[in-house]
């Protein structure tokens, strides 16, 4: 933020109003929100029975709250994600005991096909942050294909996702797992 705040007399666009909110004082032009080419994301009106995390698998990012969800809602989870060993404590007590290869399965870090494939086949992606976060591609990724989204309401989150449209805000785990039981209420478009 220093560095920032050191050029704040400049022009500067953020992806979102949650970063402008950040650091206000900077000389803001407007907000342009990150995009995608379409024709990369296809569209999936049959999905498979399964939730998706698609994330790093960190603290920060909560994979613990979609088992939690998942567990909670009978739905199969895929876990798709960098593991760091930075974040092995965490791993090895909140995620890894969880994941049996059945009902809670870790995929890995997904590549590029595997990503989109994961995305457009997936009932629900699930985004449990508990941080500010500055925009959250992969929502947009998942609604491209169809792929409607529940995530906690933190950061730009609520500019992305059409609460109830294109999936659900929720504050809490409660309200993630109450969304996830009423996800076919939000219709897959393209």
């Amino acid at each position: 933020k220093q560095l920032l705040r050191t050029y704040g007399n400049q022009n500067f666009s953020a992806i979102s109003y949650a970063v402008k909110k950040l650091i206000p004082e900077l000389n803001w032009q407007g907000v342009v929100y990150n995009g995608l080419a379409l024709d990369n994301f296809p569209f999936n009106g049959q999905p498979k029975q399964y939730a998706l995390f698609l994330g790093r698998m960190s603290p920060q990012k909560n994979p613990h709250l979609a088992i939690q969800a998942a567990q909670k809602t009978g739905l199969k989870l895929i876990l798709a994600g960098k593991a760091l060993d930075f974040d092995k404590p965490y791993l090895d007590k909140y995620v890894w005991p969880y994941v049996d290869g059945k009902r809670i399965v870790y995929v890995g870090n997904a590549g590029y096909k595997k990503k989109i494939n994961l995305l457009k086949d997936a009932r629900v992606l699930l985004h449990p942050i508990t941080v500010r976060e500055a925009f959250g591609m992969t929502l947009i990724e998942a609604m491209a294909c169809g792929t409607p989204v529940v995530a906690f309401n933190k950061g730009a989150v609520p500019e992305v996702i059409k609460d109830k449209e294109t999936g659900f805000v929720v504050k809490n785990i409660r309200e993630m797992i109450a969304a996830i039981k009423k996800i076919d209420k939000i219709k897959r478009g393209d």
